[in-house]
């Protein structure tokens, strides 16, 4: 709707939807929690099903069947070049390697602090509850910063704080440094999970739905990945996982470096002024 209606903030628009991904990562245990005690595990999934009946209802009254609106003859000879095979699954496997961190950390956070930072294991709760919240106004922000700078500035910028956190994590010597660092994760997954999906729409415009799950993709790939290399981890000790993160995020940032797409996705989208 957004593409048709008022392009230039499309990428805001799509920063704002993630954001409730975020406030749920805030809300939802703590709801869940609640619900558990007020009636246990079946109250907790009797909810989960009604939200999910409700959302389809919304859908189903609600939401308007939106046509994809045709892109301009000069986005779609700039972007010839960017929609080659090659360029598309080089860029993908970028963000594969940055996806796989996200879900090898979450997997490691709990045992990390248990057994390498001495602390109690709850203490993960907290910490992902404190990333989720501060990628809330991040992800507002970076939507808004990608109508003043290069989309591709903003995704590179991303990766670089992924190496940062991933980095600063394997030589934390205590919970104060790992929450401060949240900071520096925020912006890494507001910037790959937000900004990523207005890259790679960009760079095969007029196709939206190919580009979004194209891009969508890459977190479930990244997810089966971790797996094994959690494994690894748990041989090696759980701080070797975000040794693992600090490679991964470096190898897709110099991977994004070597893939430059010639799609307009690298431009900002300027805000037009207003009527006179």
């Amino acid at each position: 709707m957004l593409e048709r209606d008022s392009p230039a903030h499309a990428a805001v628009g799509i920063s704002a939807m993630r954001t409730v991904f975020s406030l749920a990562w805030v809300a939802g245990p703590a709801i869940g929690a609640l619900m558990l005690d007020l009636g246990g595990f079946r109250l907790v999934y009797t909810l989960a099903a009604a939200m999910y009946a409700l959302a389809a209802l919304v859908a189903f009254l609600r939401l308007e069947d939106v046509a994809v609106a045709p892109p301009d003859a000069e986005r779609t000879a700039a972007a010839q070049h960017a929609t080659r095979r090659p360029t598309l699954l080089l860029t993908a496997l970028a963000f594969v390697l940055l996806q796989v961190p996200l879900t090898l950390g979450v997997q490691a956070l709990p045992l990390f602090i248990a057994q390498d930072l001495h602390r109690n294991a709850s203490n993960a709760g907290l910490i992902l509850g404190l990333c989720a919240a501060l990628e809330i106004p991040l992800m507002l922000g970076l939507g808004v910063l990608t109508t003043r700078f290069r989309l591709r500035t903003l995704i590179l910028t991303g990766a670089a704080c992924g190496v940062a956190y991933y980095a600063i994590a394997l030589v934390t010597p205590g919970l104060g440094v790992l929450a401060a660092a949240q900071v520096v994760n925020a912006l890494f997954i507001s910037a790959v999970s937000a900004v990523g999906i207005s890259y790679m729409q960009d760079m095969i415009p007029g196709e939206p739905g190919r580009a979004t799950t194209l891009f969508t993709n890459t977190f479930p790939i990244g997810a089966v990945l971790a797996g094994p290399l959690f494994g690894v981890a748990a041989q090696l000790g759980y701080r070797s996982a975000y040794a693992i993160g600090t490679v991964l995020c470096a190898a897709g940032l110099v991977l994004l470096i070597a893939v430059r797409p010639a799609a307009p996705g690298g431009a900002a989208r300027p805000v037009p002024p207003p009527p006179a």
